[in-house]
């Protein structure tokens, strides 16, 4: 997995940083996702400078296919801070998490801590040099043979994930499956979405008018997806003003009806989703969830796996 992230101009009063993620070796699918929750530098002069990023990630995490600390090697950098931990460095395992803490002495400082079950990362460097500052940040984001993009400012040496968005993120949190008979299954899942198109067609909108919302779920390698839904018409668009800061939230309609939860806030990019009276095809230990959103004229794909919590296969969820 690999996220690369070179300087461009893109706003006025806009510093940033080019970034780089890599986790070597990943044999990701087709589409994934990342979303940067938190990114701060600290400029000093010379090797002082000090950096901390906190991120949520999509990825295969199936058997075989997952990020394995003890086989394959970790890099990251920001800007100049260029930080590679060899195979074997990190301590833990796939499934139980891994981390990083460098010897004592040694620089740059690093302290790093992952958390696949939850796909989390959490990344602290210091005594490095992260070079010169740029205007813009351009994020792209290589995962097997698929390159993703996506622009983000930081502001006052922070990164403001949502905060007037440069280029699109999108990535499940978390999800749970409930495997029951007949067309009685459930879905419930969290998303984190930002994107400068979404924006605009929110705000076209004016509280008065539907863009139109549809959700294609895919299993594993499936062409063709098992849960397709227009759900253009069970869903509202209003705007609210908060600190002269406008907001586009998306909400469910009143109505009974089989999508039971939708909620988008625009200010934080939390999108919460749930639906019932699915027939779910599921029945391996693990499973593929693919994810294509479609809101107006913009579609947002990621994947992640998810793992059955009983050898009945009645439930899924993201985590371990």
């Amino acid at each position: 997995m690999t996220m690369v992230v070179n300087r461009i101009v893109t706003a006025p009063y806009v510093s940033c940083r080019p970034f780089t993620w890599t986790l070597d070796g990943v044999n990701a699918p087709p589409t994934t996702g990342l979303w940067i929750s938190k990114l701060s530098i600290k400029d000093n002069e010379g090797s002082e400078d000090s950096w901390q990023a906190t991120f949520i990630y999509n990825a295969d995490r199936s058997a075989g296919d997952i990020f394995n600390p003890q086989t394959q090697n970790f890099k990251v950098a920001v800007g100049g801070s260029n930080i590679s931990i060899a195979a074997g460095k990190l301590i833990g395992d796939a499934k139980e998490g891994f981390s990083y803490k460098s010897p004592k002495n040694e620089i740059p400082v690093v302290s790093i801590k992952g958390n696949p079950s939850k796909q989390t990362l959490n990344i602290k460097v210091s005594k490095t040099d992260v070079g010169n500052m740029g205007s813009g940040i351009a994020t792209s984001v290589k995962l097997g043979g698929v390159l993703n993009q996506f622009t983000a400012p930081l502001t006052n040496g922070k990164y403001k994930s949502v905060a007037n968005p440069l280029s699109d993120s999108f990535v499940v949190v978390s999800g749970k499956i409930r495997n029951k008979e007949g067309e009685n299954d459930t879905l419930t899942a969290s998303f984190k979405l930002a994107s400068p198109s979404l924006i605009s067609t929110l705000e076209s909108c004016n509280g008065d008018c539907k863009p139109i919302v549809k959700l294609k779920l895919y299993r594993n390698a499936e062409t063709a997806p098992f849960v397709d839904e227009d759900l253009t018409d069970l869903l509202s668009v209003s705007e609210k003003t908060q600190k002269n800061n406008k907001s586009y939230p998306i909400k469910k309609n009143p109505a009974k009806n089989k999508l039971t939860a939708f909620r988008y806030t625009s200010s934080n990019g939390s999108l919460s989703l749930g639906l019932n009276a699915l027939a779910l095809p599921f029945a391996l230990i693990e499973e593929k969830l693919g994810v294509e959103l479609t809101i107006g004229e913009n579609t947002y794909k990621t994947f992640v796996t998810l793992f059955a919590k009983d050898d009945k296969f009645s439930s899924y969820s993201t985590t371990f």
